[in-house]
């Protein structure tokens, strides 16, 4: 007889009868699981709270850049940094580009065209409108240019490709893929009748292709790397580039033939330029100069070191006296040749005698200036920066008051 206070045997259920725990609560997993989770939860709490610092240490210097304003100039606040209406500045053109990479002034005045973002616009400056707006690349507009006639834009892009538009319709005429479209395009330009395009590249080389058709005629292979800009001589002949290796290169328009180099910036050539006589070429690079050289003879002419900071753009006046300099100091500035000194300087900011006061005070709300051109006839600069907006300012050249001096008390 059994005993009734005994316990009753239990009967093992086989293994595979018995219910299965979630995959993550089976043998170490769970603390596997757990292990991982508070790794990255605790990766981000550290990358948090260096976002966090980052942020405060953006405030810190915006504010200490404040207060040496305030103590350079009083309590005139922020309205003369965000000044719309500082000297010489004639017109402001916005809205139409959220970035800005290059712009060309058109021969009779009327129109500039910029490029950015992956498009370029064409603006009136009569009516402050842009008149087209030229849509088909699918990345970064690097350069821009406009033919003589006005009836043509080409534009550069990251994309590996130009692009020829009519400037009535804004369609494309033709697109352009130099190398087979293994490198971004960093320049272009127009021959001066018109008859060809030009396009260099960060390959390192250029190519030359009939206006007409699209056909690629000649490919120039430069030896110093990367090109930065590109131009045509006024007589055509020749073409020179800037690379990445702070130095410029002269070719033979018709051969190919490398011809000279320019030796002298210690950082890359950001921009090139002939003079309207094709005596000069004028350069501008990161070391934050602008060299006047010898276009015959590739002699160091004389060095220009007033900028604060990389000198992005250059430009000649149409009566070769002058020349203009973008930098990413956010200042521009007009240059006298025979003299070698600023005369005039295009900035929102105020500028100071102290130039350690200046460079604190300089914000970066504008982008640098990417872009800068002369007016065909001489008596104004435009300047394009990296926020998209352009400005037009009155050179005061052919006016009946020269330029004045740099030094000048703003009213």
């Amino acid at each position: 007889m059994s005993n009734a206070t005994e316990s009753p045997i239990e009967i093992e259920q086989p293994i595979e009868d018995k219910p299965k725990l979630p995959f993550y609560r089976r043998g170490g997993c769970w603390s596997w699981f757990q292990s991982i989770t508070i790794f990255l939860f605790t990766i981000h709490l550290i990358y948090s709270s260096y976002e966090l610092d980052s942020v405060r240490d953006e405030n810190d210097l915006l504010n200490a850049r404040l207060d040496i304003y305030y103590a350079a100039f009083g309590t005139q606040g922020l309205d003369d940094l965000t000044n719309e209406d500082p000297p010489y500045l004639t017109q402001t053109l916005t809205g139409a580009l959220d970035e800005l990479n290059g712009l060309a002034y058109s021969a009779d005045g009327r129109f500039i065209v910029a490029g950015g973002d992956n498009v370029a616009v064409l603006w009136d400056t009569n009516t402050n409108r842009v008149v087209q707006t030229f849509e088909g690349h699918s990345f970064i507009v690097k350069a821009v240019a406009i033919s003589a006639d006005g009836k043509q834009v080409l534009t550069g892009s990251y994309d590996k490709t130009a692009i020829l538009w009519d400037t009535s319709t804004g369609q494309a005429i033709f697109t352009l893929a130099a190398g087979q479209g293994i490198a971004p395009i960093t320049g272009v330009a127009f021959s001066p009748d018109g008859q060809y395009l030009l396009t260099g590249t960060s390959g390192g080389f250029a190519t030359l292709w009939n206006s007409k058709t699209g056909e690629a005629i000649r490919e120039y292979q430069g030896e110093h790397g990367y090109l930065t800009s590109i131009a045509f001589s006024p007589d055509g002949e020749y073409i020179a580039a800037g690379t990445g290796r702070g130095i410029a290169e002269l070719w033979d328009a018709k051969t190919g033939k490398l011809l000279r180099i320019f030796e002298g910036h210690i950082g890359n050539v950001n921009s090139v330029v002939f003079s309207p006589d094709g005596n000069y070429l004028l350069t501008g690079s990161w070391d934050g100069t602008a060299i006047l050289w010898d276009a015959t003879t590739a002699t160091n002419l004389q060095t220009f070191d007033d900028h604060l900071d990389d000198v992005i753009c250059v430009a000649f006046s149409p009566d070769g006296h002058y020349f203009v300099t973008g930098s990413a100091d956010r200042m521009a500035k007009l240059w006298e040749i025979e003299t070698g000194k600023v005369i005039r300087t295009f900035s929102i900011l105020i500028p100071s005698r102290n130039s350690d006061i200046q460079r604190e005070i300089t914000l970066t709300f504008l982008g640098q200036i990417q872009g800068i051109a002369f007016s065909p006839d001489g008596r104004y600069v435009v300047t394009g920066y990296g926020s998209g907006a352009i400005r037009i300012w009155e050179s005061g050249i052919g006016s009946d008051t020269p330029p004045p001096s740099a030094d000048e008390a703003r009213s």
